[in-house]
């Protein structure tokens, strides 16, 4: 696309000059996100990994009970809902496939509904994002560890001589992370999307069983629900038409603002069980690397190992060593 429209580092001439690329046929590269199209949207992860074990003290209640973030504090709207309900039935469907999918008639900020789009991958498939504008502006920042999350200068602190190193590259990229994390019940209410949709369209799934379980017990005790105190005023609520139902994503959604720091920890937790991410290799943001030939390191989901080898060594190098224990672990 930068060869045919002739783009040069020269605002003021261009040596080659482009082509005409007629307006009506855009390319579809230069509109990477998409309204949601379910049969495009590919998911991985069942959302059964309770994380709380995992997590330092201070994150437990934003993972368990997100309504102790809300700040109560005048927000702008959120995201413009022009979904169809048919279209999220379909959606809720792929969601029931996984057991990712959790109906409830809980009244719901509007400001705090969401809106699913899609990242093009390619041209047959999306990666599900979340537009969760609305309720992460009503929710308090959660300070986690994606504010030391290493970058690409970081790795000028590892010296190699090539005469007699060589480096150990591996990485490894945990298939549908977030989706593999469980949440609460009012984790997932929280990531509820609009429009309400019609029951009719979701009795054949297996979140609707569920449902019908749970409205068998309708008293609502304090030890499970609390007293209900919060900053949300009962004129603020919808709740979904008497024969609709909201649909919720029950699993941690691209696009939470609390969710890059939840799988962030997490997955540092996990990994440091088995050995990794020691402090003496362990590369972050705020501060310098302690370990002359071995950087470690966690971007979300993504580890990576990088060992300063010499160039006679014949055993496996660390960096293989630590991806071998990586992959190794299961969820």
């Amino acid at each position: 696309m930068m060869t045919k429209l002739g783009i040069s580092s020269n605002p003021y001439d261009k040596t080659f000059q482009g082509v005409d690329i007629p307006k009506q046929v855009p390319s579809p590269e230069l509109k990477p996100y998409q309204d949601m199209e379910p049969d495009k949207i590919l998911l991985f992860g069942h959302g059964a990994w309770d994380v709380t074990s995992f997590l330092p003290d201070e994150m437990v209640m934003a993972y368990r009970e997100p309504r102790s973030l809300l700040h109560g504090l005048p927000v702008p709207p959120g995201p413009e809902i022009r979904d169809q309900p048919k279209t999220l039935s379909q959606l809720a469907h792929k969601w029931d496939e996984l057991g990712l999918l959790h109906l409830h008639q809980q009244p719901i900020h509007p400001d705090g509904l969401v809106r699913i789009f899609g990242a093009m991958k390619d041209l047959k498939i999306h990666r599900q994002i979340g537009d969760r504008r609305g309720q992460n502006a009503r929710e308090a920042a959660v300070s986690g560890p994606s504010k030391n999350l290493p970058s690409g200068p970081d790795f000028v602190e590892l010296h190699v001589n090539p005469k007699t190193h060589r480096l150990s590259i591996c990485i490894t990229d945990r298939k549908g992370f977030y989706h593999q994390i469980r949440t609460s019940e009012a984790r997932a209410v929280s990531n509820t999307i609009g429009p309400a949709v019609p029951k009719s369209l979701l009795e054949d799934t297996k979140a609707y069983s569920a449902f019908l379980m749970r409205s068998a017990h309708r008293r609502r005790t304090s030890d499970r629900y609390g007293d209900d105190l919060g900053h949300d005023v009962a004129h603020e609520l919808v709740g979904p038409p008497h024969d609709s139902l909201w649909v919720s994503f029950a699993s941690i959604l691209q696009g939470d603002h609390c969710g890059v720091e939840l799988a962030t920890a997490a997955h540092t937790q996990l990994l440091r069980q088995k050995g990794l991410l020691s402090d003496e290799s362990n590369m972050l943001a705020n501060r310098p690397l302690r370990s002359e030939h071995l950087a470690e390191g966690l971007v979300i989901d993504d580890y990576f190992s990088v060992s300063v080898e010499p160039i006679d060594r014949t055993d496996k190098p660390a960096a293989v060593q630590n991806y071998e224990k990586a992959s190794d672990i299961r969820i």
